[in-house]
């Protein structure tokens, strides 16, 4: 759990249990769980490690005029947008706002 929180909770008649919880886990974060009877034997721990598997929402690309020179917008915070420019593929990485923009005049006449 966040903070390394412990937390204990019961089975049910079947042997299932769940831990629901309104905090966020993040990317990356690990979970250990282990058995304990009612005489207080301890199983051994097993983890997993949380993965993110939630695409996200589409960039938004704010509108661009025919003099403009550079290209912006936003998108998930921290992520990375490829962006197809005619036959130019760039990446950009958003930042912790989750803006974004890249500056195509200079990237064009080289």
């Amino acid at each position: 759990m966040p903070g390394g929180t412990i937390v204990e909770v019961e089975t049910d008649n079947n042997g299932n249990w769940k831990l629901e919880t309104n905090d966020k886990l993040s990317n990356g974060s690990t979970i250990e769980a282990a058995a304990k009877d009612l005489a207080g034997n301890v199983s051994e721990k097993v983890s997993i490690i949380v993965k993110d598997t939630i695409p996200p929402a589409p960039p938004t690309v704010n509108p661009l005029k025919s003099t403009d020179t550079e290209l912006s917008g936003t998108a998930e915070p921290n992520s990375k947008i490829t962006i197809k420019l005619n036959d130019r593929i760039v990446t950009v990485e958003t930042n912790a706002a989750g803006q974004w923009k890249y500056i195509y005049w200079m990237n064009t006449h080289n």
